[in-house]
């Protein structure tokens, strides 16, 4: 590798590494963190970096890899669940917000491509700021948390008409009628193609992959069917990212999903931030403040014509006007997809450098003084009427109610009982043959590794009251009742166990209760014996539940023994 490369990556690791975990500390975000990471290190900064188009070629990919897993959380059936506030609620929020600007900005003498971008590109909002704030503070299943979920994913799916936009606007030359038509077809050939190819081979190729049990090449096919769905659909005369959300479309209905988001989530991760860090380093922090009454003039423009469309829309709707509030004072910040628009736009040369260092410092502003504003709409949400309205969590997400890790014969019997008593179970297990044997038999199940943490938070275990873990491994139940034990404390794990020495070691990794397959089975033969001997039933049935009684105490006092210095060293 050559030196200046190796010196330019060690950089920007260490700016991640130094400014973005300080932002998180913060409160603000890791975005701003990105942002001012790499104006620190940018060329109108300490100028540790010059090329900014190299870095930020290689860093685009980030924007295919966030577009595909927006498309894979975007399940049909999520949507159709909140399709009156997503395409009502969201989409009225976007045009009004979108056309307003864009006016003001024709105004002021914009041109008419760069002022429809930015008009939509400053209408979306911060997903990762709304949700965090959301999150911390237990709202997602409130009736405004609700609401502003429903704007955010109509924002979600506005990225791709708009990132699409963006090339459209950049073609240099003219078509004629018998051209356009050409691209038109190939486009949607190649569209056609890949919803057949996705609803009839993928599955097949993924299983295949998975019955490998290679975690290294399922995680290189993740990638492949992303970079390669992008690919083809640059090939037509589209953009990566389009073709990227159209995979991730296909693939929000595969029991294979967690498990590519989970494999796909490093690189997203990764080279998102990296292109964030690109656009900051493109900042020129300066010359922009040299004009600062327009930049203030801006900012608070955008949060007032931003709040006051949210809230005369959420009203036109029938919700109430503290619901209105507080979703206002959460979403009148631009968003982190402004920087993926706005960056691409002047790569394309759709923007100026002036407008686009113009734009990115308003929304970066914006978004520091995110958490103000939505204390603000707190502080005068509670001053009107409560509306006391609150709507089931399931509602905005998968969440089940128990969470069966290992779908073998144990986890299929699991599953079998709590269903008839009346709960809902989300199954995973590693082994593709019985995924595909449980979804044939219409069980809700995934291929995956429960122990992984992204896996089970994809799951949904930080809301799940229980987890039952019915592997074979030990090892393996051993090191998930550990990771639960940091992801959700909350959550109660039980586990199988084959004898009582793997079930006190269970304890030690927090499991509250083990059940050994040698008590049981034992049990069970000393009672088939005595039946066989011609024990009448009615004294049968008093041995067994005695005797169960009594193991299962034992077993429990020993559970707890063993568990409590564990306990005590946390």
């Amino acid at each position: 590798m050559h030196g200046d490369s190796l010196v330019q990556i060690l950089i920007l690791l260490g700016a991640m590494v130094v400014v973005v975990p300080l932002f998180q500390r913060l409160g603000i975000g890791s975005v701003p963190g990105y942002l001012i990471a790499g104006m620190a290190v940018g060329p109108h900064g300490m100028g540790w970096i010059g090329d900014v188009e190299d870095v930020r070629t290689i860093a685009e990919l980030g924007v295919v890899f966030l577009l595909f897993v927006i498309g894979i959380e975007l399940k049909p059936a999520r949507l159709w669940l909140m399709r009156r506030q997503v395409f009502g609620l969201g989409s009225a929020q976007i045009a009004i917000t979108g056309f307003a600007i864009c006016a003001v900005a024709l105004g002021f003498g914009v041109d008419r491509k760069a002022a429809i971008l930015a008009g939509f590109g400053l209408a979306l909002s911060s997903t990762a700021f709304v949700l965090q704030l959301l999150g911390e503070k237990r709202e997602l299943s409130s009736s405004h948390g609700r609401s502003a979920f429903s704007i955010l994913l109509m924002q979600d799916m506005a990225v791709v008409p708009l990132i699409t936009l963006v090339y459209v606007f950049s073609s240099e030359s003219a078509l004629n009628a018998g051209q356009v038509v050409m691209v038109v077809l190939e486009a949607l050939a190649i569209i056609v193609g890949l919803i057949v190819l996705g609803r009839y081979a993928l599955g097949h190729v993924l299983a295949w992959i998975a019955g490998v049990n290679n975690r290294e090449v399922f995680a290189a096919t993740a990638v492949l069917l992303v970079l390669g769905a992008g690919w083809l659909m640059e090939h037509a005369g589209m953009s990566m990212a389009m073709g990227a959300f159209l995979a991730g479309l296909l693939m929000a209905e595969s029991a294979f999903r967690h498990q590519v988001v989970a494999d796909i989530q490093p690189f997203r991760g990764f080279l998102l931030g990296l292109f964030f860090i690109s656009v900051g380093m493109s900042l020129e922090l300066l010359v922009v403040l040299q004009n600062w009454q327009n930049v203030l003039f801006a900012l608070f423009g955008l949060f007032a014509l931003k709040a006051v469309v949210i809230i005369v829309c959420m009203l036109t709707i029938d919700h109430p006007l503290i619901d209105s509030v507080r979703v206002a004072g959460l979403l009148a910040q631009g968003g982190e997809f402004a920087f993926v628009l706005f960056g691409l736009a002047l790569s394309a040369g759709v923007m100026s450098s002036d407008l686009v260092q113009f734009l990115l410092v308003i929304v970066v502003l914006s978004m520091l003084l995110t958490p103000a504003v939505a204390a603000l709409g707190e502080r005068i949400a509670a001053r009107l009427p409560a509306s006391g309205k609150r709507l089931p969590s399931n509602e905005l997400s998968d969440q089940s109610d128990v969470i069966v890790a290992g779908f073998g014969r144990v986890g299929r019997q699991v599953c079998n009982v709590l269903e008839a008593a009346g709960y809902s179970t989300v199954a995973v297990d590693r082994s593709h043959s019985l995924v595909n044997g449980g979804l044939k038999d219409g069980y809700n199940v995934y291929y995956g590794d429960a122990s992984r943490p992204e896996i089970l938070r994809a799951l949904g275990v930080t809301n799940a009251p229980l987890l039952v873990l019915t592997m074979d491994d030990a090892e393996a139940a051993a090191e998930t009742a550990g990771i639960v034990r940091e992801v959700s404390p909350r959550t109660k794990v039980i586990a199988r166990a084959r004898d009582e020495v793997i079930a006190q070691t269970l304890a030690h990794h927090g499991v509250q209760r083990s059940i050994p397959e040698t008590t049981e089975y034992s049990l069970q033969v000393g009672i088939a014996a005595l039946e066989t001997l011609g024990v009448e039933d009615t004294m049968l049935v008093e041995i067994e539940n005695v005797m169960r009684s009594e193991e299962y105490r034992a077993l429990k006092t020993r559970e707890v023994t063993v568990a409590e210095p564990a306990a005590a060293g946390n």
